[in-house]
């Protein structure tokens, strides 16, 4: 997992998050953070440098970026990090 993402998990700045997944999309490794018990908070993809590849959900419900191509191409690869 980045640091930069761990940072964030640290600091509590993420509390709805429960898991981060390690997926492989379009030729990088990217890390889903998957969100539980928060509907208001969006499901989020970064890269490595914590910028966001997408996210769906949250509280405005209108996904942003490669949403429906990351869910059809995007590779698991393992869990790096649970609550």
């Amino acid at each position: 997992m980045p640091e930069c993402l761990a940072k964030k998990l640290a600091l509590g700045g993420a509390d709805c998050v429960t898991k981060v997944e390690e997926h492989l999309f379009r030729g990088e490794k990217v890390y889903r953070q998957v969100v539980s018990g928060c509907a208001d908070y969006p499901t989020e993809v970064v890269n490595s440098r914590c910028e966001m590849i997408c996210s769906c959900c949250g509280i405005t419900g209108i996904p942003t970026g490669p949403t429906e191509e990351f869910a059809r191409d995007a590779a698991f690869v393992k869990v790096v990090w649970e609550r």
